[in-house]
């Protein structure tokens, strides 16, 4: 993973690298580094439908419902998305479980 995050700092504006270095932290249970380095990146990179998914799945694992609602409500497209891929309906499926566990009023 280090020698990801070295290539990160290296090569910021790079999105395909961006893309993979955020997917690990998030399965190394890095949620919050994940955050921080979809926040460092440029406009045009968290405007990218496949970054602004792993952003939604990171701020629902550090518990920011309402971040993720945000992304959901601001339209959510992710190209090329294979079929029989439910990573999105999955991240879906997770944000509402997580905002009715929290009570009305949160995360929408």
């Amino acid at each position: 993973m280090d020698a990801y995050v070295r290539a990160g700092d290296l090569a910021p504006d790079h999105l395909p690298l961006t893309r993979e270095l955020v997917g690990i932290l998030l399965r190394a249970g890095g949620a919050d580094l994940a955050l921080e380095r979809i926040d460092s990146r440029g406009a045009d990179q968290r405007a990218d439908g496949r970054l602004r998914m792993l952003e939604a799945r990171a701020a629902l694992e550090t518990g920011d419902t309402t971040r993720c609602g945000r992304i959901w409500n601001d339209g959510l497209d992710v190209p090329n998305l294979r079929e029989g891929d439910t990573s999105l309906s999955d991240l879906w499926n997770a944000w509402r479980r997580a905002t009715a566990e929290a009570g009305p009023h949160r995360g929408s």
